[in-house]
């Protein structure tokens, strides 16, 4: 059944573009489309080839809680969505050998340079959006970090590029090659992007073929983020008290994460003293304030959840008292995705029309599906989800009570230098900012602070602090991946065929598809991300056609094929009813609230902008009073 929810997908597809008048000469408006077959996906057994790559595990049928690494989930399968095992496909690789070699063009010769490709298609640029706020990208961002890491090698040199720019030929390097007369990294001279190999399947001395890529942490919307994917990261992490999970306390009196051991070699920071965070996901929490921020919330979250539940219980071991909350903190990330983020993501219609909303009450009517692999997807993890960096701020606000303006940071800055949180009323000011500053709204632009300026010296030491090009690595990782070129993908979620370039402008602005025939030498070259950058959004969406079939099919994925999503019944975790209603009714908003160190007042869709009368400020007490930890009361 993997792949089954593109079928109805590609139905409400048109249904949501047919809307819409036809296409005019100028392209400007998105056109009616024609149902085609779905021919070219791959067979159930197919997309599972990364079975052979999996290791054997042994489950106990009735355990109660989630394992941290992801193993036991299914339990014909109990090794699907492991922690460091396969990503899995919907369409067969593209690779040049067939195996692992990156696609040539159609003539033979290599694809533009990547570089080239992003200053030319996908320039810099931001454009405040008028309804979500920038809560919605931080959101995404986090989401992406609990069912996927790029898992590259920890061997090999410190950076891929000589300092006379040419490139490091360790096998675990795969640079990208910087144009002579780039606007920005010809200032420095710079002539080569460090990037490493993300882990093949070979890595794991299994040789299947062509090659897939290996994820660093489990595959299934599980927080582990917070928790790590492991059982020795969750113990590193746990006080072995109450339930809690470590932190640290300023000298008034504030939570925040703990340190990692030493600073100086994790963080871009002067002194071992300086603040440095570890995490569930201890790659990524220090990379910006937005993530630092998040990884905060839930860590007071799940702190404050474990002492209320202490409370009620005190007769609970610390195991059962961690373990529950740990099982209240998923079902809230899963809530808050699929009941808030998700409508916005794909569209309410759709959502609801796909089973992707969560009910009003009682167990979700469409369960569980054993013979659904959770895994993440190759086409989600290296192009269609990897849009939403577009939605990026480049300088994130500090706002007070009062919804003014304290200033404002550079990412840059601030990139693995998380300190700036904890200072004066920072944490409270971010987080407002979070709710009441607008995210990006471009389409195909992305701020110069990920295109010029991302992650800096630490990842580049050539390249000072002027850093890489995240949109470029975009780019380039899709052809790692062996990502089918965009004119397959637009066939496969339900777009009709493309011959030529002029063929594009059925989705695309005529400008658009002027500068795609200039870059590329054939229609059919064309990277997915690409594409998918470049065709409008489908109304009352953050997507393009091309890239919501595939972000849809994975979320339907993450829901079905998880024997413990919040919603199902029938399994030895499964929520009461009274429970479930509760935490149906816990809010991205009574997160803030009940996280932040002294805010009084938010809006009750935190990732809709303050409108005074249909999303007014209103006092955390009552934004919060909904959700209650009552029904847990009875269980002893």
């Amino acid at each position: 059944m993997g792949g089954i929810i593109l079928y109805g997908i590609i139905t409400t597809v048109l249904l949501l573009v047919s809307g819409c008048s036809s296409q005019s000469q100028t392209g400007t408006r998105i056109p009616k489309i024609q149902k085609s077959p779905l021919n070219s996906i791959l067979s159930t057994s197919q997309q599972n080839v990364n079975n052979a790559c999996l290791p054997e595990v042994s489950c106990d049928t009735y355990e109660k809680y989630r394992t941290f690494d992801g193993s036991c989930n299914n339990l014909k399968n109990p090794a699907w969505g492991v922690a460091n095992t396969p990503v899995v496909r919907l369409f067969p690789a593209f690779y040049d050998d067939g195996e692992s070699l990156q696609r040539l063009s159609e003539d033979g010769n290599p694809l533009p340079n990547a570089r080239y490709v992003r200053t030319t298609l996908l320039p810099d640029g931001e454009n405040a959006g008028v309804k979500l706020t920038l809560a919605v990208m931080s959101w995404g961002q986090m989401v992406a970090h609990d069912v996927a890491l790029r898992a590259t090698s920890p061997e090999g040199p410190k950076t891929c590029c000589n300092a006379d720019g040419s490139f490091n030929p360790d096998p675990v390097c795969h640079p990208i090659a910087i144009p002579i007369d780039d606007n920005f990294y010809s200032k420095f001279n710079q002539l080569c992007m460090h990037v490493k190999r993300v882990r093949p399947t070979n890595d794991l001395g299994c040789l299947i073929n062509p090659v897939q890529q290996i994820s660093g942490v489990t595959h299934y919307m599980d927080g582990s983020f917070i928790y790590g994917s492991s059982k020795e990261a969750a113990d590193s992490l746990r006080q072995f008290e109450g339930g809690l999970l470590k932190c640290r306390t300023t000298d008034d009196g504030r939570p925040f994460l703990i340190n990692v051991q030493k600073p100086t070699e994790v963080c871009d920071v002067p002194r071992d003293t300086d603040v440095c965070y570890m995490a569930g996901d201890p790659d990524r929490v220090n990379t910006n304030t937005e993530i630092a921020v998040t990884q905060v919330m839930f860590l007071r979250l799940h702190n404050k959840l474990a002492t209320d539940l202490h409370h009620m219980h005190p007769s609970w071991s610390d195991e059962m008292l961690f373990q529950e909350t740990r099982r209240i903190v998923i079902a809230i990330v899963q809530h808050i995705t699929y009941n808030e983020y998700l409508p916005l993501l794909l569209g309410s219609t759709f959502v609801k029309n796909h089973q992707l909303a969560p009910q009003k009450s009682g167990y979700s009517k469409y369960g569980y599906d054993a013979s659904i692999n959770p895994s993440t997807l190759s086409e989600f993890v290296s192009a269609a989800f990897r849009s939403l960096h577009s939605a990026i701020v480049g300088s994130p606000k500090l706002v007070s009570e009062y919804r003014l303006s304290r200033g404002s940071i550079q990412l840059s800055d601030y990139t693995n230098r998380p300190g700036i949180i904890e200072a004066a009323n920072n944490f409270d000011n971010f987080l407002r900012g979070l709710i009441s500053q607008p995210q990006s709204d471009k389409n195909y632009h992305f701020t110069e602070q990920i295109t010029n300026s991302f992650l800096g010296n630490k990842e580049n030491p050539i390249a000072e602090r002027n850093g890489t090009d995240m949109i470029s690595i975009d780019i380039h990782r899709g052809r790692e991946y062996g990502v089918p070129p965009y004119t397959t993908m637009r066939i496969l979620c339900g777009l009709p065929p493309v011959n030529d370039f002029e063929d594009l402008r059925d989705f695309m602005d005529a400008d658009k598809v002027s500068l795609l025939s200039e870059v590329y030498s054939s229609v059919h070259d064309i990277d997915y991300y690409v594409g998918g950058m470049l065709e409008k959004k489908i109304p009352r969406t953050l997507v393009s056609p091309s890239f919501h079939c595939v972000i849809a099919e994975a979320f339907h994925r993450y829901k079905f094929g998880d024997r413990f999503f919040y919603e199902f019944d029938g399994h030895p975790g499964t929520f009461t009813l009274d429970q479930l209603d509760s935490i149906r009714k816990f809010t991205y908003s009574a997160l803030v609230c009940m996280t932040s160190d002294h805010i009084q007042v938010a809006q009750p869709m935190g990732f809709h902008k303050i409108n005074s009368k249909l999303n007014p400020l209103r006092p955390c007490s009552e934004i919060t009073k909904a959700f209650k930890l009552d029904p847990w009361a009875k269980n002893d």
